[in-house]
């Protein structure tokens, strides 16, 4: 721009200038040691414009050689870019039609190029992993962790590739060092509570389920199965130890906990397995107060105690319920047969197994008919137990 406008006022002072110096040119007089040049001073003004000229169109041929290599660097690195972008477009389309061989090739060749990186270690590793090339998959997998943003993506899709291969403690290990960034990520938790359950991590999937119920990660329905599925296998970890680590846990639940049925009726199980009756005892009318649920009753048989009387007379206390005759009947049945008064266990056995057949009441009809030496009537329940288990 400022040379333009130079020019403009050098034109303006020689229109201007020229008619008045018409009549009085003058000389300009130029002495290099032997020589002399001399010139009017309106041809001195054109050489001096001409040579401005000449040394402006030299500048520009000085500065094009020079920019000769650069320019043809940028032109062979946009070349490659542009290449780099069609293999990673055409790649994402092989790993998106199920070709992971040339999917891996792709991403694989034009990661060095590519404007995200990122995105073709990533697909790179998802093809390798199809494809069952586990070296290779680790391998890109190692170069998206080095990227400045890989820590979250790469470890993300490390641990899903891991949890694919059932591999969930090496997917635990993954996604560890991400929580302490990422606490409230949803999909790291998410993933974090899929490694946990397939690894059997019990406790720590107890203890993550009250953050991803508060971050509406999951609804109330799946948090109350994941409790059904994870403390029955916590208390059977406790049961290892004891019956008193098992019931020092269950007397630190929450209230809204114990009172579950479904997990009153584990720790019972857990509880009689190890021959801990009478603890498994007060747990069970603890419980039956609430209510009189199945899973609760059919436990009532399965208990070796010295004093069945405070159970029995609890169940004799309930009124007619159409829904749970049956347990309920099946229960003090089973009760009246351990305390020996064998003609009321008949009696409420047979009622039960009119109601709801289960092979344990069949079971002991047969043994109270073989006391009773009616061998026929015995072997016909023995039959009925038998084909409800097959």
């Amino acid at each position: 721009m400022f040379r333009i406008l130079l020019l403009l006022l050098l034109l303006a002072v020689a229109l201007f200038a020229g008619p008045h110096l018409a009549g009085n040119q003058g000389y300009v007089q130029i002495i290099l040691g032997h020589y002399s040049v001399e010139m009017t001073v309106v041809s001195a003004a054109l050489v001096a414009v001409l040579g401005y000229f000449g040394l402006l169109l030299l500048e520009y041929l000085i500065t094009r050689l020079f920019s000769l290599g650069s320019r043809t660097r940028n032109w062979f690195g946009l070349r490659r870019s542009h290449k780099a972008v069609q293999r990673t477009r055409k790649g994402h389309l092989a790993l998106a039609t199920g070709d992971y061989r040339q999917a891996e090739r792709l991403m694989a060749a034009s990661a060095a190029d590519s404007e995200f990186p990122l995105l073709n270690y990533l697909g790179a590793a998802r093809a390798a992993d199809a494809q069952g090339r586990g070296e290779a998959r680790d391998r890109y997998l190692q170069e998206a962790l080095a990227h400045p943003e890989g820590s979250l993506a790469g470890g993300l899709l490390a641990a899903r590739l891991a949890l694919r291969n059932q591999q969930p403690e090496l997917a635990l290990a993954q996604m560890t060092p991400l929580l302490a960034e990422h606490a409230k990520h949803p999909r790291l938790l998410t993933l974090y509570q899929r490694a946990l359950l397939a690894a059997g991590r019990w406790q720590e999937l107890i203890d993550l389920l009250p953050q991803l119920q508060k971050l509406k990660l999951l609804t109330p329905e799946a948090v109350s199965q994941l409790q059904q599925q994870a403390y029955p296998a916590r208390f059977a970890e406790l049961a290892e130890q004891g019956s008193q680590p098992l019931l020092d846990y269950w007397q630190g639940l929450a209230k809204p906990l114990r009172q579950q049925v479904a997990l009153r009726a584990a720790c019972c199980r857990q509880l009689i397995r190890l021959q801990a009756h009478d603890a498994a005892e007060t747990l069970l009318r603890e419980g039956l107060k609430q209510s009189r649920e199945p899973a609760l009753l059919a436990l009532c048989g399965q208990l070796q105690l010295t004093d069945y009387q405070p159970l029995l007379t609890l169940l004799q206390q309930y009124g007619p319920d159409q829904d749970n005759e049956a347990a309920l009947l099946s229960a003090q049945g089973q009760i009246c047969f351990h305390q020996q008064h064998y003609p009321q266990a008949l009696q409420l056995l047979e009622k039960a197994v009119t109601l709801a057949p289960n092979p344990r009441d069949y079971q002991l009809l047969g043994q109270l008919m073989e006391r009773q030496r009616l061998f026929e009537k015995a072997n016909h329940y023995y039959l009925a137990g038998l084909q409800l288990t097959a």
